[in-house]
């Protein structure tokens, strides 16, 4: 049983929620019915052209989405009736339209929506032919209009993304109604939409419990409150369960999506993300979670299909097609890209909230880095900070590490770490101090700084950010770079298959086992959803290789790295030594030609590197040995 919009001929302005309220209202009642399925208006909206699509077109949308009954109804206002209404609900077979029930009712309009949900009984004795009466009596207890309208209106704004304004209809039917289940249920899927702090969330997943919710949304609550909690195992497996009850439930779904994706199975959470998006053609939340996946493992089917998403939902993503353009390593053209976009994003085209040029400026920086012009990459940098968009202290010690400027990568490192303390949210500290872990492990830094970091992030932690796979991830890391033994066992005890596979990694390499250290890094990296330590992993995967004597193998790895599908502050001091392992695997697999340009580009890389810098060494070396000059690989 489909539910279609409501038409309004009274124009009163208290009624300006009817055409998306009154059918949502009368299809929550209905989803008590024994024998009926509801397929509800938001759902039917999604694959219509608007709420103002014809009759026809909803209709046709419906029958698509598997209505065998279409209920649809019409206000309208009594000649001389002093105000009131006649609410006129039709039942009819979807297909041939034979009307199976025409249900009239008069009221005051204060009284429409109660109205409206006391047909509910007569509505499903019409389309399935038999009496039917629902659980607690038809309609349920009256609620006060204002109350009604303000959630209705609520809820239409959140359907339509516009959560400021959702928020504020929310706030205001629960200032009219505390007590109101429903209106705490949607204020707390609103603050989360809206990334709120945490306990601004949990206090209304409280509330809503602590009333009369239907299943379906009780059992979203509960779900909700282990996902804000940053108790992801718990969240999949109640989500799991709860998407067997309802499959074709959209917030269950997306809450499973969230769940798998922070959770460490991204794989499986893009094939979620795919049936949600089934579901509700324009839904937009999270899709930087598919852009990101996509992107740093380089499916370029899956980055198209998430910009055709993005397109759908009618939010451009300018930069994320920049940016496959780079996964693809076509950076000639990311380049021109990012030139053109950062043109428009100072014309500040309107429509447009992905041309940031804070995004873009840094992303030009990045992409001319990696394409081997790090004196341009510098000069960009520059440019950019005197509009105010520089790169960060990370990403300047990044660029200087890359070129081997040892001192100045050491001066910016040091800048960073004084700024952190003046961050002013917790979170915000935290992944500051992630962003020096994804620095200093690639640059091999020397066991009295990794101690440094590893206890200033984990005291930046709280108990809820402590469970966050990246912060779990960057702890594993840590104690692995460090040899800590009781920091690898806690890594082999986590829930997430990541940080499980780093600390296998770990141990098979103390216990000198190469190949089986390689096989865990591999996993590690498969697993990595948002890309944050792919490089370390693929570095790391290389080192391994390398150790196992798999050149094509190093080949493999290394060239993640130095032509990475997503720019990380790792890149800077990750790529000077796979281009020496490349380098060195091409000449012990007989391929001059290829390591001599491994070396020529480590060579020229490294221009301000000191005379005794090891990596600017090895390349010279390396040269020396293919121009006759001896010595082993």
């Amino acid at each position: 049983l489909a539910l279609l919009p409501f038409s309004d001929r009274t124009h009163n302005p208290l009624l300006d929620f009817a055409a998306a309220g009154l059918p949502h209202l009368l299809g929550m009642e209905l989803r008590r019915a024994p024998g009926v399925a509801v397929i509800g208006y938001y759902r039917v909206l999604e694959h219509v052209a608007g709420p103002a699509a014809p009759l026809a077109e909803w209709v046709t949308a419906a029958a698509a989405l598997g209505a065998e009954v279409l209920v649809r109804g019409e206000l309208e206002e009594v000649a001389g009736g002093g105000g009131a209404v006649v609410v006129h609900v039709r039942v009819e077979r979807a297909g041939d339209g034979t009307v199976l029930a025409q249900l009239d009712r008069t009221a005051p309009v204060e009284s429409v929506p109660d109205t409206v949900r006391a047909l509910a009984a007569a509505v499903a004795s019409a389309a399935t032919g038999r009496a039917v009466s629902l659980p607690g009596g038809a309609g349920g207890a009256p609620r006060a209009f204002e109350v009604e309208r303000e959630l209705q209106l609520g809820i239409a704004l959140l359907e339509a993304d516009q959560l400021v304004d959702a928020e504020a209809h929310l706030r205001e039917a629960i200032r009219r109604d505390p007590a109101s289940a429903e209106a705490h249920f949607r204020l707390a899927v609103t603050t989360w939409w809206e990334s709120k702090p945490p306990p601004e969330t949990l206090d209304e997943i409280e509330l809503a419990l602590a009333g009369a919710l239907d299943a379906p949304q009780r059992g979203f609550m509960e779900g909700l409150r282990l996902l804000v909690r940053n108790e992801h195992p718990g969240a999949t497996a109640h989500f799991r369960k709860l998407a067997e009850e309802y499959p074709d439930d959209r917030d269950i779904l997306y809450g499973l999506f969230e769940a798998l994706f922070h959770g460490g199975n991204p794989a499986e959470a893009m094939v979620v993300y795919r049936r949600v998006c089934e579901l509700s053609p324009r839904f937009r939340l999270g899709l930087y979670h598919p852009l990101s996946y996509y992107t740093a493992h380089g499916d370029t089917a899956g980055m198209e299909w998430a910009l055709a998403r993005a397109d759908a939902a009618g939010e451009p993503q300018w930069l994320w097609r920049a940016r496959m353009r780079i996964a693809r390593r076509d950076f000639a053209g990311a380049l021109e890209e990012l030139r053109a976009l950062l043109v428009d994003a100072r014309a500040a085209r309107p429509g447009d909230p992905s041309l940031r040029s804070d995004l873009l400026a840094g992303d030009l920086v990045a992409v001319t880095a990696v394409s081997g012009k790090l004196d341009e990459a510098r000069a960009l940098a520059k440019k950019a900070a005197g509009g105010k968009v520089g790169p960060t202290p990370v990403a300047w010690a990044a660029l200087e590490s890359a070129r081997g400027a040892a001192a100045a990568a050491e001066r910016w490192r040091a800048l960073e770490v004084a700024s952190i303390p003046r961050i002013p949210t917790e979170r915000g500290r935290a992944e500051a101090w992630v962003e020096l872990v994804l620095v200093d492990l690639p640059a091999g830094a020397p066991p009295a700084r990794l101690e440094e970091v590893r206890a200033a992030l984990a005291a930046a932690l709280t108990p809820e950010m402590a469970r966050r796979l990246n912060y779990a991830l960057a702890l594993a890391l840590l104690a692995g770079a460090q040899g800590d033994a009781a920091g690898l066992a806690a890594a082999r005890a986590s829930p997430y298959p990541e940080v499980l596979a780093v600390a296998e990694a770990y141990g098979a390499a103390r216990a000198g086992d190469a190949s089986a250290a390689a096989a865990a890094w591999r996993r590690a990296a498969a697993f990595s959803g948002d890309g944050k330590f792919l490089l370390v992993e693929e570095l790391e995967l290389a080192r391994a290789l390398r150790a196992a004597g798999d050149y094509e193998g190093v080949l493999s790895a290394c060239g993640e790295v130095v032509e990475p599908r997503l720019f990380e502050g790792t890149w800077g001091a990750a790529v000077g030594p796979c281009l020496l392992w490349e380098g060195d695997a091409a000449r012990a697999l007989g391929r001059p030609a290829e390591a001599r340009a491994a070396y020529e580009r480590l060579a020229t890389l490294r221009s301000a590197a000191g005379a005794g810098d090891a990596l600017r060494a090895g390349a010279r070396a390396g040269l020396a040995v293919l121009s006759g000059g001896g010595g082993a690989p």
